[in-house]
């Protein structure tokens, strides 16, 4: 394949008319024909920028070789996935870090909270639950909402002694 085989076929499957071309390029929509018909050779600079618009080098464009892209753009692409996906573990591991930070620190003021709660017998609470009429499942999750509700009393009891002095 030459030159202008090469030129027309790279333009039709990046899907980009002469036009385009030809304003990417700086030249006219008459050179871009010109070319691709064979009649004329675009000059050096004109073939750096066909190679750098369709991303292949300058030995394919003009028959040096029969590699179209280079290697070393797919090892770049390679790399930036490769970055790309370390930064996301990265994040992924700080947001993890910061999750159980802050899930350490609600479970000691929970634990704080509920200490109270281990007056109550645990004999206690299944009669409170089998009253209501609570299976297992249910206690635990009435166990849990009490829990939370006595930790958001405690804060809110917290927050307003903050305003007041003794």
């Amino acid at each position: 394949m030459i030159f202008n085989e090469k030129l027309l076929t790279l333009r039709k499957n990046a899907g980009m008319s002469q036009d385009a071309l030809a304003e990417k390029l700086g030249v006219t929509r008459q050179a871009v024909s010109k070319w691709e018909l064979g009649t004329a050779m675009p000059e050096t600079k004109s073939i750096v920028q066909i190679a750098q618009v369709f991303s292949v080098t300058t030995d394919y464009l003009l028959g040096y070789t029969s590699v179209q892209y280079p290697d070393i753009k797919q090892k770049m692409k390679s790399n930036k996935e490769k970055i790309t996906f370390a930064g996301y573990v990265l994040v992924t591991m700080a947001f993890l870090f910061c999750c159980m930070k802050t899930a350490v620190h609600l479970a000691r003021e929970i634990t704080l909270t509920v200490r109270p709660l281990a007056y109550v017998s645990v004999e206690e609470w299944k009669e409170i639950a089998w009253s209501l009429g609570l299976d297992n499942l249910q206690y635990s999750v009435l166990f849990a909402v009490v829990a939370v509700i006595l930790y958001i009393v405690k804060m809110l009891i917290r927050k307003s002694n903050k305003g007041t002095k003794i």
